[in-house]
């Protein structure tokens, strides 16, 4: 039977009918330092969160979190239940290190220029950190109401301090080059969100629609790749395929057809070859 480790913990589990089934607990990891849990145990729970039903990639990811955060655990063991919480352990510089790399398009989105301009929108998207800052932005794609935009890479230290549920804002705007640029729409998210959605619904900056006939939202934002990656991984890359640099990974790891780097990156259904350094390593649709 496929089974999930867990890194940070040093958990390793199967699928079980009202949960997860410890099978493993690594020497010297955060779970066998803790001592309260033991090979055949049943996890029930993990912080509040029922883990029946849940498969082994739902459970690496609530598993995984930042070094030093903790989770708690409901737990069964011979027709009794216990809590416990745990904190996660692991090498800071790796959690430091990570960058989220993200295909995306728009689906749908406003008009926002006149139909002299075109009657489309020339839509570009920005990252702000939760004060506000801006962390990144994309390239323009005129007079497109549904872009794709370029693969990018962002900096996840300076986009949520690596906090994977830290929620920041993400917006969608129209460039004018005559005139101030125009909020196509935006939307309060996190990096949890941006590995497990495959659509994100924009809202108008205000909640107040302006046009006579308004749609009844501003368009969607799709998320066609997300892969999140850390120091260690960046190092297996370049080895692997004889790359340069971040750069020419990046590059490589957009290409679908290579399917050694896709191999490398995205662990099968199930395979239990969840590496906790990249946090499930990818989710690609």
């Amino acid at each position: 039977m496929a089974a999930a480790s867990t890194g940070r913990l040093g958990i390793t589990a199967e699928q079980a009918e009202e949960g997860m089934k410890v099978t493993e607990i690594k020497e010297g990891s955060a779970a066998a330092k803790h001592g309260g849990i033991s090979v055949d145990d049943l996890i029930l729970m993990a912080d509040n969160h029922r883990l029946k039903g849940k498969d082994l990639q739902e459970f690496a990811a609530m598993m995984a979190g930042p070094v030093g955060s903790t989770v708690k655990l409901l737990c069964g063991r011979g027709g009794r239940t216990f809590e416990l919480e745990i904190t996660r352990e692991g090498e800071s510089h790796t959690s430091q290190g990570r960058k989220i790399f993200l295909s995306m398009r728009g689906i749908d989105l406003d008009a926002k220029d006149s139909v002299l301009l075109g009657g489309k929108s020339d839509p570009y998207l920005i990252f702000r950190s939760p004060t506000g800052e801006e962390v990144f932005r994309t390239e323009v794609i005129k007079n497109n109401l549904n872009p794709v935009w370029n693969p990018f890479e962002i900096d996840l230290g300076k986009l949520c301090g690596n906090n994977l549920q830290s929620m920041f804002r993400l917006e969608c705007w129209d460039k004018d080059f005559m005139t101030k640029d125009d909020m196509i729409g935006q939307i309060e998210v996190n990096v949890e969100s941006l590995l497990k959605e495959q659509e994100l619904q924009l809202r108008d900056k205000d909640k107040i629609r302006k046009h006579p006939k308004p749609p009844p939202f501003p368009g969607k934002l799709g998320i066609s790749k997300a892969v999140l990656l850390g120091d260690d991984d960046y190092k297996n890359i370049i080895e692997k395929h004889g790359l340069e640099n971040e750069s020419a990974s990046f590059k490589t790891l957009s290409l679908e057809e290579r399917p050694e780097v896709k191999d490398l990156l995205i662990p099968p259904p199930l395979s239990g070859g969840f590496d906790d350094v990249a946090l499930l390593a990818s989710i690609s649709r």
